[in-house]
């Protein structure tokens, strides 16, 4: 499960900062970007994912729409590896 969280994370910032031009990314966009279905344990873990990403100040969530968007520390982590 930790080695699942930890790539769906990776996974999430590679598409996040693929996307770093254009529009905060939805939910549903990140979820179908990564190939995950709808079910109740993919979404759990995506959330997990997209909070704690959100901790570690790597990705932005609007408070308005919830979409998430990477920052600037989040591009700088994935320019480093």
């Amino acid at each position: 499960m930790k080695a699942n969280i930890k790539e769906t994370e990776d996974n999430i910032l590679n598409y996040l900062y693929e996307n770093k031009e254009s529009s905060p990314q939805s939910l549903t966009k990140i979820r179908v970007a990564l190939n995950l279905s709808d079910n109740k344990e993919h979404i759990r873990t995506l959330k997990t994912c997209l909070e704690e990403l959100t901790k570690k100040g790597f990705i932005k969530k609007q408070a308005d729409r919830g979409n998430y968007k990477i920052d600037t520390k989040g591009i700088e982590n994935i320019e480093l590896k």
